[in-house]
């Protein structure tokens, strides 16, 4: 007897997963996609309308066939640009003039083809004319108007060409005459939204940019360029939790310049000023690209180092005072050297953020007494 072996049962596709597998994962993408479907259900709509007239003998089947292949492929490439993401290398990411030179196509070729029921199908062109809103100007929104005025023209002459006898010439007339009227109402229309579209867009811009210099000024101190205390403290916390989750160290220096206020006394603030950007600009090129170095003070700073261990922390720090002091600022008459004293503390495990700051200040006070210029372990 044959053993039963177990079957395994499909996993449905929850509707997100399906939502992102069609219209993907960005928000634009998922914008621009989500027109095109609604577009492609209009034309879905409208092919369902008249093969219900190709069905009482109204509409050709035939003709019908290949209008519906040319919608459905048009409409799969369009997705397939939008989808891909192509169509972001482009200045009209929607693809906006294209598919309304697609639609006009549609339109005039199921004028062409629908007999009696063809005055019914120039209203979608109105429709498609309202994607204007999303061409890049107004000039070219006129362009395309231009271009479907003349070829439902060029359609209504070749219409009465191969049939002269077979329609009224009046209803047709009366039809070019009404979309000389409408097409350019729905472009003024359509320019007026692309328009405000625009402006929406500009001052969305401005207030992104506006909010970005917000958090920076909220973030950073604006005479070195360095991070400010407050986002500093953050940091140290975020460092401090990561810490005790993952079970590495970290250190932390408390950086004081020597002397700073005798240098602002005896040569002004500008020069004191200009000795904090030097040193801000030092320190970034010395220390490692994972450090984190910020303005905890007039002229101490604190640098926080990840995945440091006491001894190897000494050391950056010791590299970074022997490249300052190096470093040397004109102050008028004479040039001045830039000295710096630092504590360096290794968190310990059980430690708060302000315990071990506390840690390293009383370090670098011992490094004042001893001398200045100098770098301590606490």
């Amino acid at each position: 007897m044959q053993a039963l072996l177990p079957t395994s049962t499909p996993t449905p596709i929850a509707p997100a997963q399906a939502r992102e597998r069609v219209l993907g994962s960005d928000n634009r993408g998922r914008v621009r996609l989500v027109q095109l479907l609604t577009v492609f259900a209009i034309y879905f709509a409208c092919a369902l309308i008249m093969w219900g007239g190709a069905a009482y003998g109204l509409i050709p089947a035939a003709p019908l066939t290949g209008w519906c292949l040319y919608v459905a492929v048009g409409m799969a490439v369009f997705y397939l640009l939008i989808r891909s993401g192509w169509s972001q290398r482009t200045a009209d990411p929607m693809l906006s003039e294209a598919q309304v030179v697609f639609g006009v196509v549609a339109v005039l070729w199921a004028y062409l083809m629908c007999g009696v029921w063809r005055s019914a199908t120039l209203f979608p062109l109105m429709l498609i004319l309202t994607f204007g809103a999303f061409v890049s100007s107004w000039r070219r929104l006129a362009a395309l108007t231009v271009l479907a005025l003349i070829g439902l023209a060029a359609s209504i002459a070749l219409l009465h060409g191969g049939h002269p006898n077979a329609y009224d010439w009046r209803a047709d007339i009366a039809n070019l005459l009404m979309m000389a009227v409408v097409l350019p109402t729905c472009s003024i229309v359509a320019a007026r939204l692309s328009s405000l579209r625009a402006r929406l867009h500009s001052q969305r811009d401005r207030l992104e940019r506006a909010l970005d210099e917000v958090q920076r000024l909220a973030t950073e101190d604006e005479l070195t360029g360095l991070q400010n205390r407050r986002r500093m403290q953050e940091l140290l916390e975020l460092e401090h939790s990561r810490s005790v989750r993952s079970g590495r160290t970290f250190c932390l220096a408390v950086i004081d310049l020597d002397h700073f206020g005798e240098i602002n006394d005896e040569h002004g603030h500008a020069v004191g000023d200009q000795v904090l950007r030097l040193f801000a600009g030092e320190a970034k090129g010395a220390i490692r690209a994972s450090d984190l170095l910020a303005r905890w003070s007039d002229e101490a700073f604190v640098l926080l180092m990840p995945d440091t261990h006491a001894a190897l922390a000494r050391l950056g720090v010791e590299r970074l005072r022997e490249r300052t002091a190096a470093t040397t600022i004109d102050a008028g008459a004479s040039r001045l050297a830039l000295r710096f004293s630092a504590g360096v503390v290794e968190h310990l495990a059980g430690e708060s953020v302000s315990d071990a700051i506390g840690r390293a200040e009383r370090a670098l006070a011992s490094a004042k007494v001893q001398g200045r210029n100098r770098v301590v372990v606490g």
